[in-house]
């Protein structure tokens, strides 16, 4: 799951210095996570963040939805 959204992102992606701190951003991921993980695709085993730069709180936030969606889920940076 890429976190950064790749038309809003500042020229050179690819060096992973994307906070994800625009107004509403979070909510967006959150949104995403639910129609990945939300059952629709049944159980999922692993999810792997791609790219991004969550602050330590916004780590939590997404692990803490991940693992509301699917509890036995194992996350990886």
């Amino acid at each position: 799951f890429s976190n950064i959204d790749w038309e809003k992102q500042p020229e050179n992606p690819w060096q992973n210095a994307n906070t994800l701190d625009e107004e509403g951003y979070m909510e967006y991921i959150h949104a995403q996570l639910k129609e990945l993980l939300g059952g629709k695709y049944g159980e999922i085993s692993e999810l792997w963040y791609d790219m991004g730069k969550p602050n330590p709180a916004q780590s939590d936030q997404l692990r803490t939805w991940a693992h509301e969606l699917q509890p036995n889920i194992m996350i990886n940076s």
